[in-house]
């Protein structure tokens, strides 16, 4: 087993376009791993959506 490569890769500072520069962002890794020992099949995938939902409703 190895780490995520979003982990292991060097930073790279990059100038966001500016229509995006002034929002709220949020980036989200999902690890195929972390679905492969999902006790229950789907629940990863169900919480990042109830996730996002939050987020837009605090928007």
């Amino acid at each position: 087993m190895s780490a995520d490569l979003a982990f292991v890769l060097e930073k790279d500072n990059i100038k966001l376009p500016r229509h995006i520069r002034k929002k709220n962002l949020i980036g989200i890794n999902i690890i195929f791993l972390i679905i492969l020992k999902e006790a229950l099949p789907g629940i990863v995938m169900q919480n990042f959506i109830k996730l996002i939902h939050y987020n837009f409703r605090k928007i």
